[in-house]
C-alpha cells in the first residue's frame, strides 16, 4: 500500500515551480570555497543579512547551530536576536539538539521527521510535545515547517486554528490539515505521536528554485527571486 501510495504521486501531472519559496543550498561548491565544514557563523551571518536586503516574507535557517562555528559567533547571534522574520530548528524528538541560544522560543521549530518502517518518509509533523527527558518538556512546539508556512501566511492574514470538521486538526484559513492517526488509510497500529498528517508532494522535476550560497553572497541572485 505504501508502493501504491508512493506511485500515484508520482504519476500526478507536473506542477509549475513554486515561485513563493527560494532553496538557498549549501553545496559541494560552495564548501570547497570556503575550505571548511560545518559553515561558520559568520558566512550564515552575512548570508541571512544580504537576504534581508531583498525583503523576503520570512527566512527559515534550516541549519542545527546550538553551539558558535567561529569565526562569526557574535555576529550570528545578533543577527537571529535582531532578525523577527528569521526562524530556526532544534531536534526534540529522539535526542535532542538545542536551538540557537540567542533565537526566541517563538521563532524555532522543531525539524524531526516520523519515517516509515522501509526508511521513507510519507508523514510530516504539525506540532508536538518532546519526552520528559527533554530540557523544556511541557512546552508544545509547532514544527519548522508549519512556524514558517504561518509567518508566511500571517501577511494574508491566516493563522492557525483549530479544524471545522475535527477540533484535532489543524487550520489555515479554510485548509483544514487532517491529522494523522494510527490506523489512516493503509497504516495498522503506526506510531501517531505528537500532531502528524500525511504528506501531499509537490509534483514535478523542480518543484521550487534553487540557488547556492555563493551565489546569494556574490549577488547572482536578483532580489525579486529572493522576495
Amino acid at each position: 500500500e505504501w508502493k501504491a501510495l508512493d506511485s500515484f504521486l508520482r504519476w500526478r501531472p507536473a506542477e509549475p515551480t513554486d515561485p513563493r519559496l527560494l532553496i538557498v543550498g549549501i553545496n559541494e561548491a560552495d564548501i570547497q570555497a570556503l575550505g571548511t565544514y560545518p559553515i561558520p557563523d559568520q558566512q550564515l551571518a552575512a548570508l541571512i543579512t544580504e537576504l534581508q536586503t531583498a525583503g523576503p516574507r520570512v527566512i527559515g535557517l534550516d541549519v542545527f547551530r546550538d553551539l558558535p562555528i567561529e569565526p562569526g559567533g557574535d555576529a550570528l547571534a545578533e543577527v537571529l536576536r535582531e532578525s523577527p522574520d528569521t526562524f530556526g530548528i532544534e531536534k526534540i524528538m529522539s535526542g535532542s539538539v538545542l536551538p540557537p541560544p540567542s533565537m526566541p522560543p517563538e521563532r524555532v521549530g522543531f525539524n524531526d521527521f516520523a519515517l516509515d518502517n522501509d526508511g521513507f518518509v510519507r508523514r510530516a509533523y504539525l506540532g508536538a510535545l518532546p519526552p520528559s527527558t527533554h530540557p523544556d518538556p511541557d512546552r508544545f512546539r509547532l514544527s519548522f515547517p508549519l512556524l514558517l508556512a504561518e509567518a508566511y501566511l500571517a501577511e494574508d492574514g491566516f493563522f492557525i486554528r483549530n479544524g471545522r470538521r475535527h477540533p484535532d486538526n489543524m487550520r489555515l484559513g479554510e485548509t483544514e490539515l487532517m491529522r494523522f492517526r494510527a490506523n489512516t488509510g493503509g497504516y495498522v497500529g503506526a506510531d501517531a505521536s505528537g500532531v502528524q498528517m500525511l504528506i501531499n508532494t509537490r509534483s514535478g522535476r523542480s518543484p521550487f528554485d534553487i540557488v547556492s550560497m555563493t551565489e546569494v553572497l556574490s549577488g547572482e541572485v536578483a532580489p525579486e527571486r529572493i522576495r
